[in-house]
């Protein structure tokens, strides 16, 4: 009898021992004569900004990507989506270490960002077609500059209703691109500053995946920053 354990969040619950279960059959409680563990795959969503402001910490989310997949069992399979105005589908998932830190390897940039609406098409798009337990490290300085067909409201109630987890990863570019005078594209240059937090590794991400939680690892302050952490 396979049996996953969920909070009343949707959220999986691991680390349970036999003595944490009991069966009953027709009101009489049963011997469990064998109970094992069983940990699923999962499937992660690399997403990662590609546009202009992101040219400056590139590097960085490379690497940062890169150490994602390292850690990566056997059985789990990792896609790589990066965005500008654009969605480009990268590798399909995979659990091919070559593959996947190739075409990290070899992003390339576009012009504008269209970050609500990349989070909206990896949710109706490639989320919905996964089966089993599936998250989202979304790699990002956090401004969107032209979508259209989604905003932070409608992505934020959508990425609410799926069967996913979102870990959010935000790169303040503020002073890089703001002392070129660039803005938002939408109102100016009110960037979201960041607000400060534990440093967190990939690990602790990894780690809250594979058990289902959530973990702290950057949010926004008085901006639109799309903060999406084990929803």
């Amino acid at each position: 009898m396979p049996v996953s354990v969920l909070d009343r969040d949707g959220r999986f619950i691991s680390g349970l021992q036999q003595n944490d279960f009991k069966i009953f059959e027709n009101g009489v409680e049963q011997k469990l004569d064998y109970f094992q563990s069983v940990e699923q795959p999962f499937t992660v969503i690399l997403l990662i900004d590609v546009s202009p402001s992101t040219q400056f910490k590139i590097g960085e989310i490379q690497d940062a990507a890169s150490a994602f997949v390292d850690q990566l069992r056997p059985s789990d399979r990792v896609m790589v989506i990066s965005f500008d105005e654009s969605v480009h589908v990268l590798t399909p998932a995979t659990n091919n270490r070559y593959q996947l830190k190739n075409a990290i390897r070899q992003l390339e940039f576009g012009d504008g960002t269209s970050l609500y609406e990349a989070v909206n098409y990896v949710i109706d798009n490639q989320l919905r077609q996964i089966q089993g337990r599936k998250a989202v490290v979304l790699f990002s300085d956090g401004v969107d500059t032209t979508s259209s067909r989604a905003n932070y409201a409608s992505t934020l109630r959508e990425s609410e209703e799926v069967d996913a987890l979102f870990y959010t990863i935000r790169y303040d570019t503020s002073r890089d691109m703001n002392g070129g005078g660039w803005g938002n594209g939408r109102g100016g240059g009110n960037y979201p500053q960041p607000r400060r937090t534990g440093k967190v590794t990939f690990g602790d991400i990894l780690g809250a995946i594979l058990m289902g939680g959530s973990v702290n690892v950057v949010g926004g302050g008085g901006g639109r920053w799309l903060e999406l952490k084990g929803v």
